[in-house]
Parts: structure tokens; sequence; C-alpha cells
């Protein structure tokens, strides 16, 4: 009886975990699927149109600080860009940000700013990180979490349920960013994206000024 007993042990323990669903964290996102590569003209977003986007006011109801959550399903090299114009391809005085997301083989973060002069043309590259990312992405299950953007420029990325940035930079725009756009694309590898996906109920974020903020969603 002692054999039976720990086979049908191991048996239900092996069943609780075959139910377990890794995507239930995107619940209530958005998805963006990006497989033409990189050198595209990729849709933006304005964040100012995220149902779930947190943002901050200052006395002149200009936003201050914006917080969306998102989600990237691939094997390697999330692309996450941000810039003040919805269509910023043709227009070398737009600036982009660029995020990379564990690309070089899922080894490595990024973040760049530069500006096109045409999808598959870009001047004036400038590295601000660049930092092991130890294989954040993965194909299978989802890497979720919280971007921090201010006006300004600075960037913090934390991923669910951690207080600690995995990600941050500190970038003082020359000009300050107005009406903030984001695209997606991809690398050599197709990529899923989840964004506005809604806020975690109670979450310190740091970013630039290392001033916290508590959000509430």
């Amino acid at each position: 009886m002692k054999p039976i007993w720990f086979v049908s042990i191991c048996l239900l323990a092996f069943a609780g975990a075959v139910h377990e669903n890794k995507f239930d964290v995107t619940s209530g996102c958005l998805q963006h699927n990006s497989n033409y590569g990189y050198n595209v003209a990729h849709p933006f977003f304005a964040l100012t149109s995220f149902e779930n986007a947190l943002h901050q006011f200052d006395d002149k109801d200009t936003i201050n600080r914006t917080t969306i959550r998102i989600g990237i399903l691939t094997k390697n090299d999330g692309h996450i860009r941000l810039t003040s114009g919805e269509y910023p391809f043709y227009n070398p005085n737009n600036l982009i940000t660029e995020i990379v997301i564990s690309g070089w083989s899922n080894t490595n973060h990024e973040v760049r700013t530069y500006s096109f002069q045409r999808p598959d043309e870009r001047s004036g590259i400038t590295i601000l990180k660049h930092q092991s990312s130890l294989g954040e992405l993965s194909e299978f299950v989802p890497l979720m979490f919280t971007m921090e953007i201010t006006r300004l420029g600075d960037i913090a990325l934390n991923k669910d349920g951690e207080q600690t940035s995995f990600l941050a930079v500190r970038h003082r725009q020359q000009t300050p960013l107005t009406g903030i756009y984001i695209g997606f694309c991809n690398w050599d590898v197709p990529a899923i994206y989840f964004y506005d996906c809604p806020l975690l109920k109670t979450e310190k974020h740091v970013c630039g000024d290392n001033k916290e903020v508590l959000l509430q969603h």
C-alpha cells in the first residue's frame, strides 16, 4: 500500500502543475504581433489613448510622468520605441528613444537614441546604457514589467512584483517630450507584445529623480 500511496501523491502534484497558465498575467492587455523585422515603418500608439496608463500632471495640467505595463513574448530582442510624433520615420528632427530588451541572442539590454532618415536608415545614434540581461526573454513565458517614463526622458522598467528596476536610465531631453507615442518591432524572430495592460494593484517605482511614486489601480 505504501508504494501506491506514494504514486498517488506524485500524480496529484503533477496534475496541479499541468493546469498552471503562464498567460494569465496578460489578462486585460492589448496585443501587437511583430514579424516584419526591424527596418519597417511599424505603427505607433499614443500613450494618452491607453485605458490603463497612469498619468501624473503638474500644476499646468501637463503630463510629467506616465506609467504603463507591458509584456513581451519572444526568443530574443524585444524592441520598444518612444517618440513625440506619430510618424517619425521621415522626420530627422524627431528623436527616437529605443529600448532593446535582451537583444544580442538574449544576452544584453540597451537604451539608445537616434533619428530616422527613413525606416531603414538611422542617424545620430547615441548609446545611453548597455548591460547584461542574463536571458530575460522566453518564447514560452511572457516577460511582464511596468515602464515609467518622465517628460524629460527618464525611463525605469520594473518586473512584476519587484521593487528594483532591472533597467533604468536618466536622460534629460533637450526638448521635453510632448504627447509620447510608443511602437514595437522585432529583430530576427517574431515577437508578441502585450500593451496597455492593467497596472498592478499597488506597486512602488523609482524613476530618474529617485522619488518614489505609489501606483494604485
